[in-house]
């Protein structure tokens, strides 16, 4: 008989005054050579429970510590993570049953969901926006490398052009335009293209053309990425072409604007677009996205986590309202959603999942009930007994003899994650551990000629979600997915149930 809700709460308490009054193995009577000291035989603490969750926390929290004082937040977050997990490890060995740990491990989940929703509510300007300040840098530089040409210093205005190119295809910039849009990113490459080859060829009205073509493109990806601050930087833009002309009609010589022109260009990209992405950076750059991680976290996590089984087992009907809410919470953050709404909808579907550990269900309140998840969605029936998905013409059992390569499909993640191949080559995703999985490519991710590949065999992204949906495509235990590679080129794929816990591949065909 799993633990009543009297009992978890009799539970937590316990282990909330065992965390403060016994985090160092000591009371507060005294130290351990000091009468009031608590004997070891009397009261069970965290060290002595599991000495190793114990230990690990306690250099967890001191790293979390020294990384904050340095202003290493990448090492914050590793640190905290490693605390979180050793706090959870030591619930299970501190707590009387396996399901009162659990819902205490739940209830961490939640407060993390919450902690998501404050960051995103934060605002700020985001990482976008100074992807769209560093496009305003390349307009202006366009320019300049035109008034060069004018001027008859060819050389230098080719090279200028030829620099801004380089540059942005190593810039953070580079992706982000090309996700912000795709049409703006290659109006920009092929202009930059255009504007060298008509100021080496001389062509006054090729070079007009081609500025126009960088300037367009240029203001749709930056009015894409920036939203409504993008009035912001087109004053910047004007601004800085307005200093230029000044200081050029100032001075009249030539060789003087075109050393102005590159030392503006070498401190604009280096100390003024290096300080963009810093004072952003340490403004909590894009909430959102950060909040985003955060969940998208809390999703791999769980997968892999014990009190996965432990709620699918005490209520299938929990587990996939958990699991939904969850994965609806992650997909609001990403897509701009309704954020308050999704948070709200996962910390009741906690609630439930708490509710279901300690045997309690029929005390939940109606609000809280989240009913109506997939049949079949974690590999069993809604009534138990067999799993209702299935695979289809690519999916076969065991890993045949004929493959080239072998990828895992393990809980979250894919193993290896970015397999190097040749043309003709088999690959068989296999069936390693977790939930059923899919291996989908993404419509937008794979070369040009590629037909789409997937597990169940869709012609389709789309088809392959809908599919999946109706139980078809799943990769399941003593199975794998099939496929030989004939296109070269990087093809990018993703499991569908656990692509909100960042569960993606790539392949790459040579």
């Amino acid at each position: 008989m799993r633990p009543s809700r009297r009992d978890l709460l009799a539970a937590s308490a316990a282990a909330v005054a065992t965390g403060v009054a016994g985090c160092n193995g000591r009371s507060e009577g005294g130290t351990d050579d000091e009468p009031g000291a608590t004997e070891a035989s009397a009261t069970t603490t965290p060290s002595s429970a599991d000495r190793e969750a114990y230990e690990t926390f306690e250099s967890a929290v001191e790293a979390v510590a020294s990384a904050a004082g340095e202003g290493d937040a990448d090492s914050v977050r590793t640190s905290a993570a490693r605390a979180f997990d050793a706090a959870i490890t030591g619930s299970y060995a501190l707590a009387d049953a396996e399901a009162t740990a659990g819902a205490g491990h739940v209830a961490a989940l939640q407060a993390r969901g919450w902690d998501a929703a404050a960051l995103a509510s934060m605002g700020g300007p985001s990482t976008a926006f100074a992807h769209a300040a560093a496009l305003t840098i390349y307009r202006a530089r366009t320019y300049d490398a035109r008034w060069l040409a004018a001027r008859g210093e060819t050389d230098r205005a080719a090279t200028m052009a030829g620099d801004v190119f380089a540059h942005f295809e190593g810039a953070r910039a580079h992706e982000a335009l090309e996700a912000a849009s795709g049409e703006a990113y290659e109006g920009f490459e092929a202009g930059l293209a255009e504007l060298r080859s008509a100021i080496e060829s001389g062509d006054e009205s090729a070079i007009d053309d081609a500025v126009a073509t960088v300037d367009s493109n240029l203001v749709t990806g930056i009015e894409a990425l920036a939203g409504a601050n993008a009035p912001l930087l087109e004053a910047a833009f004007f601004r800085a072409r307005f200093a230029d002309a000044r200081e050029l009609y100032r001075l009249g010589r030539n060789d003087v604007a075109a050393s102005i022109a590159q030392r503006l260009f070498q401190r604009f990209n280096g100390e003024a677009l290096a300080s963009i992405y810093a004072i952003v950076g340490s403004g909590g750059g894009s909430h959102t996205e950060a909040a985003a991680a955060v969940v998208q976290d809390v999703f791999a996590g769980f997968e892999a986590a014990r009190v996965h089984e432990l709620i699918e087992d005490a209520d299938h009907n929990a587990y996939g309202t958990f699991e939904a809410q969850l994965e609806a919470y992650v997909t609001a953050l990403q897509e701009g959603g309704d954020v308050n709404a999704a948070a709200a909808s996962f910390a009741s579907a906690a609630q439930y999942a708490q509710f279901a550990l300690v045997d309690g269900v029929e005390k939940l309140p109606l609000d809280l009930d989240l009913a109506g998840t997939v049949s079949g969605r974690s590999g069993t029936s809604e009534g138990g007994g067999e799993s209702a998905l299935q695979g289809g013409p690519n999916v076969v059992d065991g890993v045949p003899d004929d493959a080239d390569h072998v990828v895992d499909t393990n809980a979250v993640a894919y193993d290896p994650a970015e397999p190097t191949v040749s043309t003709g080559d088999t690959v068989a995703w296999t069936y390693a551990a977790g939930e059923p999985h899919s291996v989908t490519a993404y419509r937008d991710g794979i070369p040009d000629g590629a037909t789409c590949w997937a597990s169940g065999g869709f012609d389709s992204e789309e088809a392959a979600r809908s599919g999946w949906e109706n139980g078809r495509g799943a990769v399941q235990s003593g199975e794998s997915f099939v496929h030989t590679f004939e296109t070269t080129g990087t093809h990018e794929y993703f499991c569908i149930p656990h692509e909100a816990a960042g569960m993606v591949g790539t392949v790459v065909v040579e």
